[in-house]
């Protein structure tokens, strides 16, 4: 899944380590909660991907200390079988480090509610800046979740980007 690297830029730009009081998010349609610094803003996109094309549901919160955001795309049933869980997890995360010509620092396996996922960290230079994205991946079924907090390194507070991947849940 590719996110324009303008669009991340234009999100790090303005960041200076303000801090928010927090609120709960929840995308009814996403079946998913988190909690947020400030209002989250949605946008889909059409992306084309080796399993034809799916639309991306973004999510955003934007503040002065960094960018936190939350995605999610169903794939077809039957490419989520033929290619398997890891595959995809795999290219998601090879996709995020990609589109900001980042590299991958620091990566684990993670579930959640007993679903396959990833944590892991981006590091890149952007416009000459050095940014960060610390993020977690889950897929549910054919539904691929991407959470992420996108920041500048000297601005990122480790205790906030916990609290806000540590707040994505699954609605039942």
């Amino acid at each position: 899944m590719r996110i324009p690297v303008a669009l991340i830029f234009t999100l790090l730009v303005a960041m200076n380590g303000i801090s928010q009081a927090a609120e709960e998010f929840k995308s009814e349609a996403g079946k998913f909660s988190l909690t947020v610094p400030a209002p989250m803003n949605e946008k889909t996109q059409e992306v084309e991907t080796g399993a034809g094309k799916i639309t991306v549901h973004m999510y955003l919160s934007e503040i002065a200390s960094g960018a936190y955001l939350a995605f999610y795309s169903d794939y077809p049933a039957e490419a989520v079988k033929q290619v398997g869980a890891k595959s995809i997890l795999d290219n998601a995360r090879d996709g995020a480090a990609n589109n900001i010509k980042g590299k991958v620092t620091r990566e684990k396996e993670v579930e959640l509610d007993g679903h396959p996922g990833r944590e892991f960290d981006v590091e890149a230079k952007l416009n000459g800046a050095d940014v960060k994205i610390t993020a977690r991946l889950f897929l549910v079924d054919n539904r691929l979740y991407m959470v992420y907090v996108a920041y500048k390194v000297e601005q990122g507070s480790a205790e906030e980007i916990d609290k806000f991947l540590n707040s994505f849940k699954l609605l039942k």
